[in-house]
């Protein structure tokens, strides 16, 4: 067991001296030095030059074709699974980044977009993370995996046993102590993205393999240094901002409460789906002009050698949506 442990830490300790990594979804990856250097795969510089060369407005781009339509479909139906088990737990969450913007810019998924991503204040995360743990047979075909780098990633991703590479990943939202004006929350987001840059390692020197103590880390740095150890009244309803379990790269982190609640519903590939109240906002919050083509229209996520086309045909059978 000791050279078996022995020989993978100095594999490890190899692969960051020189490494290539070619599993990646959409990029080659090379490490040198413990310097991670990426490029972009041929196939998808392709894609991008071939959405830019589309001479219509952004929200008239085609949809997905072949397998990553099957994909964002089977992602959906999945998404609406979910959703009935949080209703069925009393769980609220919303639908937020790439299928918010899809819902307003094209009315379902962005033409390149092949996952879901949701959100939940903390409580509620906490909540749904305790169901599976707790209770992993009520829902035998779904379980969470923790996406953990050991690091400055630690959320939580829900997957299916029979579909396997579809996943939804959840990212969980917590409350400031306050209400805040525009320079507090710039001021907090500069904040969060120190934590969770690569210079935010000096509040984590060394990688820890277990979610438990990540997951502890997060919640002390959250309560003692974001939220200075001041107690959190909901009932004011105070900003609150996206949790530093995962290296958001939207412009804003900070919200003011009533910007996302209450909730409501949208109109997502012709099914209706949750969404935080003043979604202009949070869109220009998170993307800008999110009505502009970005530099990165290509497939980020999918690993599409990862999916049984028979399975994902069975499983979307009898779903309406196409």
């Amino acid at each position: 067991m000791g050279i078996k442990n022995d020989n993978t830490s100095m594999r490890d300790f190899l692969n960051k001296i020189f490494s290539i990594d070619t599993k990646n979804a959409s990029r080659v990856i090379i490490y040198i030095l413990g310097i991670k250097i990426r490029f972009l795969k041929a196939e998808y510089k392709n894609k991008i030059n071939e959405y830019k060369s589309l001479e219509c407005p952004i929200g008239e781009l085609p949809k997905a074709e072949g397998m990553l339509r099957k994909i964002q479909l089977a992602s959906l139906k999945f998404l609406l699974i979910v959703d009935k088990i949080c209703k069925e737990n009393e769980i609220q969450y919303w639908s937020d980044f790439g299928n918010l913007l899809g819902a307003v810019r094209h009315g379902g998924f962005i033409p390149w977009d092949d996952d879901c991503d949701i959100c939940m204040l903390r409580d509620h995360y906490d909540n749904f993370i305790m169901l599976f743990e707790k209770n992993p047979e009520k829902y035998p075909d779904i379980y969470i995996e923790f996406d953990n780098n050991g690091k400055n990633r630690c959320f939580v991703k829900i997957k299916h046993r029979q579909v396997k590479g579809i996943s939804i990943d959840v990212f969980p939202f917590d409350y400031y102590y306050k209400k805040t004006n525009e320079q507090e929350k710039l001021e907090l987001t500069d904040e969060i993205r120190k934590y969770n840059s690569r210079l935010g390692v000096k509040f984590c020197p060394f990688y820890i393999n277990s979610t438990k103590m990540v997951r502890k880390r997060i919640t002390k740095f959250t309560k003692e240094f974001l939220n200075k150890n001041q107690p959190v009244n909901k009932e004011i309803e105070p900003s609150i901002f996206s949790g530093v379990d995962f290296p958001q790269r939207n412009i804003n982190l900070v919200f003011d409460y009533e910007t996302y609640f209450p909730l409501q519903q949208i109109d997502f590939e012709g099914v209706q789906i949750t969404v935080p109240k003043d979604i202009h906002k949070v869109l220009t919050q998170e993307f800008g002009n999110y009505m502009e083509l970005p530099e990165d229209c290509y497939p980020r996520h999918v690993v599409f050698g990862a999916f049984d086309e028979k399975i994902l045909d069975d499983f979307l059978a009898d779903f309406n949506v196409r």
